[in-house]
């Protein structure tokens, strides 16, 4: 059975997917060499980047890790 995300949370996951997007263009990788660095599959962070699916705090977290970036900055817009 699959679950209903209610659209504010849905909002939220679409925008975590456009920020991973706009980071992995940022470090200039495609999709295949950004999933292999970050171990991840392609399929993973094709379906983050496009909001299809909810990604745990900790696989954002090993995303932006593996580039050693603050993560907050983007997630709760903070400054550094």
């Amino acid at each position: 059975m699959r679950v209903r995300i209610p659209p504010p949370a849905q909002n939220r996951i679409m925008e975590i997917g456009e920020i991973v997007r706009q980071f992995r263009e940022k470090q200039g990788m495609n999709v295949k060499d950004f999933a292999e660095k970050v171990g991840l599959t392609e399929h993973t962070i094709h379906r983050i980047e496009k909001g299809e699916r909810s990604p745990k705090f900790s696989t954002v977290g090993k995303i932006f890790r593996t580039f050693d970036y603050d993560m907050t900055i983007k997630l709760f817009k903070t400054k550094p």
